[in-house]
């Protein structure tokens, strides 16, 4: 009797073991493609080196100019990329004073960052000017 129930034993082991193999091997996730950055934009481990420039197209309107190290008059954009600057941060109000920092301008100067090669991060304000703790107005 204890030979065949350690039989019956070694038989049930044995099929216990077999069955936990699943018939086909499961497919691999699939690895999400990125694109690649652009050429221009400098890797720097996951940060972005950047400047607030929203009042730029307004200087230049006024006559500004920006110059680079060697006083070369250059876009300051590519002052900027030449300093090892990265990104550009712009902001946007609802309908401020002259247009400036207004959808518009934002747009405009978004176009020339990315054309630059440069990442670009837009935050928005909801107000028509300073947007900071002791000024919040509401739009008009």
């Amino acid at each position: 009797m204890k030979k065949l129930l350690l039989i019956s034993l070694a038989f049930v082991l044995a099929a216990c073991s077999c069955g936990n193999k699943p018939d086909t091997e499961p497919e691999p996730e699939p690895t999400p493609v990125l694109p690649d950055p652009p050429a221009t934009v400098i890797d720097d481990g996951g940060f972005a080196r950047g400047a607030d420039i929203s009042w730029v197209t307004e200087m230049e309107h006024d006559g500004r100019v920006f110059r680079k190290k060697d006083g070369a008059q250059a876009d300051i954009l590519e002052v900027l990329m030449d300093a090892g600057f990265t990104a550009i941060r712009l902001r946007v109000w609802v309908n401020p004073y002259g247009g400036w920092s207004g959808k518009e301008d934002v747009v405009a100067l978004g176009k020339r960052v990315a054309a630059a090669g440069m990442g670009l991060m837009v935050d928005f304000h909801y107000s028509d000017f300073f947007a900071d703790p002791s000024r919040q107005q509401i739009p008009a």
